[in-house]
């Protein structure tokens, strides 16, 4: 039994001391993942107010939620962590307006019983699961929850059943397959509900909100009822927001039509929906007899070693690399279809990887080779042409955001990311599913100015239409304007209106935005304005992006390494940078401490670094003078370092006559 009350006990100034920042000190999760990044944004940004680039992360608040209780799981797997909570009890009781008999989830308040402790789940207690990607989430509703449906229908005499939402089709294809459900490509429908065995059905969230009066019909039943609701990969809600107009709607109905069901949400990357979640929750949740138990929170330890990060700037630093390493399994995010197809093309022109690159786009879903990589969990399948001769297997399968969620790839050695969303990023490294004692390349892109002013653009467009359409319910002539410039022209501003906007089935005239969207567009803007100007001011060394790029990092557990940045590989370039660097300290003497020969001393030793590699055993400590001037000489830099009684003295020597 897990006692909440204990989060909100007084600490003693000695016991709040081991906590580094005060939203800490009531956590049983501390020290989080969450921890090492605040840290370093901090240090790298110390007059900030902030935690980190989103303004939602004050020094006062976290984004684990409070109101909740947070149980810390360092065992690995699901199953072991949970226990026995999800044994539920179910009872007998009388319909207040029919009087008939039916069975409901026993809830504390039938117990009459408020112990300030958590035992048994229940419908008033939303339940959240926060577990790395590969820990077992899918596990333990395959083999823990539906054998343990199928023996409480026999033990009560019922036809209790569980409903799996899921936000894309090639992970609900997966989850089929995996329970071994006959045809699973018998169409594509996003409506379509899939019968998972007797106990369970599993449906997209797309299809949800049309068959809603089908499932609050589906719950008035006494013996057929769903009595668990598996919301997975629930950050759907938010991270689909931007693109999707229906996310806010489809979540209000998921808790509305079953709060006699219990609710669990299950994410690897839960930091954004906790938030809305539990505000739904608490719209549509009354409380029994006066009392509402909190929602609770399993949170899994997060293990990224298995990861060997690499850094880039452009994707051309890679192309060699890929060529060099084409005997391996590459998975390579694009942030848009079109660059994906331009890449395609790009990588089929090197003579080794000719028919081995594979784009995956919604459109892939109807391709037979896509449906064999689903299906089999690997991308390297065997699949034949027209004429029937065997195709080159995939080596590189290039993917937009189409399958960042729950879909499992197998037998892949790197990964290559650009996105600057954490929830994205830490979904798309999830997808490629590492077996014990293997490693993976992770290799993440160093973010650019013009790269994030177009991000900026484009969702400051979105920020308007929200802004017109408030504006278009003040008058008739302010609605006419809206919806002439978004509904009545095919051009670019009707395309996005699709995505920003929904419609009311009963009342199609009726335009709404999603409300998750409208919140999440200011601070997504001031996030990347946050970042940009940080890019704007980098210093002369260290590279545009590379503050931010040291922030993600810590997102897996990793610290910056130069001899793993890509772009410095080029020894040219780094010598180059180098002489640069020493050209600016020729016509100064440098005196001695901090501001000094020590800040010197480790910008240069960066530099160096990054360009030749580590020059000392001793990781992490700046060179002095004269391990600087072996180093030099030893790389032909045509400068020297004096040392006289004022300081360093920066001497440019002169270079021979062959250069």
């Amino acid at each position: 039994m897990i006692n909440y009350w204990s989060n909100y006990s007084v600490l003693s100034d000695t016991e709040k001391e081991k906590y580094e920042f005060s939203q800490c000190e009531f956590c049983d999760l501390y020290p989080c993942e969450l921890i090492s990044g605040y840290t370093l944004y901090r240090k790298n940004n110390p007059n900030s107010d902030s935690l980190s680039y989103n303004p939602k992360e004050q020094n006062y608040s976290c984004v684990m939620g409070g109101g909740l209780v947070r149980v810390k799981c360092d065992s690995g797997y699901v199953s072991d962590g949970i226990g026995d909570a999800f044994k539920i009890n179910i009872i007998e009781a009388h319909d207040k307006k029919s009087g008939d008999l039916y069975s409901k989830v026993e809830e504390t308040s039938d117990r009459m019983k408020v112990d300030r402790t958590i035992g048994r789940w229940e419908p008033t207690q939303p339940v959240f699961i926060s577990a790395q990607t590969g820990s077992g989430k899918n596990h333990f509703i395959e083999k823990t929850l539906l054998p343990y449906i199928r023996k409480l229908n026999h033990a009560k005499n019922t036809n209790h059943r569980i409903l799996i939402l899921s936000n894309r089709i090639a992970l609900r294809l997966q989850i089929q397959d995996r329970l071994k459900t006959g045809n699973i490509f018998p169409d594509f429908e996003d409506a379509t509900v899939y019968s998972l065995g007797e106990y369970a059905d599993v449906m997209m969230y797309q299809g949800f909100q049309n068959k809603v009066g089908y499932y609050k019909k589906q719950q008035q039943s006494s013996k057929s009822s769903f009595i668990f609701v598996i919301c997975d990969e629930a950050h759907f809600f938010t991270s689909d927001a931007m693109f999707n107009p229906y996310t806010e709607k489809i979540l209000s109905a998921v808790v509305n039509t079953f709060q006699k069901a219990i609710r669990i949400f299950m994410s690897a990357t839960p930091y954004e929906c906790l938030d809305y979640i539990m505000k739904c929750e608490s719209n549509y949740t009354t409380a029994p007899n006066g009392y509402l138990p909190p929602p609770v929170l399993y949170h899994f330890k997060r293990d990224y070693s298995y990861l060997d990060i690499k850094y880039y700037s452009s994707f051309d630093e890679l192309k060699g690399i890929i060529e060099t390493e084409n005997d391996e399994n590459w998975l390579i995010f694009i942030d848009h279809k079109k660059k994906c197809e331009q890449l395609k093309v790009e990588l089929d022109s090197i003579s080794s990887l000719n028919g081995k690159v594979y784009t995956v786009s919604r459109e892939s879903k109807n391709d037979d080779k896509y449906r064999k990589m689903v299906a089999s969990e690997r991308i390297d399948v065997s699949s034949k042409n027209q004429k029937g001769e065997e195709n080159e297997k995939t080596k590189i399968l290039l993917a937009t955001s189409v399958i960042d969620n729950g879909v499992n790839f197998r037998n892949i050695q790197n990964v290559v990311i650009s996105d600057i969303s954490k929830v994205k990023c830490l979904q798309m490294v999830g997808r490629a599913r590492v077996d014990k004692d293997k490693k993976i390349t992770l290799y993440i892109k160093r973010l650019n100015g013009g790269q994030l002013e177009r991000w900026i653009a484009d969702l400051e467009k979105q920020q308007d239409a929200y802004h017109e359409h408030n504006m278009s319910k003040t008058g008739s002539e302010e609605k006419l304007r809206f919806l002439s410039k978004y509904y009545n022209n095919h051009d670019k501003n009707w395309k996005n209106a699709k995505h920003w906007f929904g419609r009311d089935i009963g009342d199609p005239a009726y335009v709404f935005p999603n409300e998750i969207a409208c919140s999440l567009v200011d601070d997504v803007i001031s996030t990347y304005t946050s970042i940009l100007t940080e890019v704007n001011n980098a210093g002369f060394c260290e590279l545009p992006g590379q503050r931010y790029l040291e922030y993600q990092l810590s997102w897996f557990g990793h610290t910056y390494i130069p001899g793993n940045d890509i772009t410095f590989r080029d020894k040219d370039a780094g010598k180059k940078k180098l002489i640069e660097f020493l050209e600016l300290y020729t016509d100064i003497t440098i005196p001695e401490g901090k501001d000094g020969q020590d800040k010197f001393s480790i910008d240069c030793t960066n530099i160096i670094d990054v360009a030749f590699g580590r020059q000392d055993k001793n990781l992490g400590r700046p060179y002095k003078s004269n391990k600087l001037n072996k180093i030099l000489t030893e790389y032909e830099i045509p400068f020297h370092i004096n040392s006289e009684r004022e300081g360093w003295a920066i001497v440019k020597q002169c270079e021979s006559s062959d250069g």
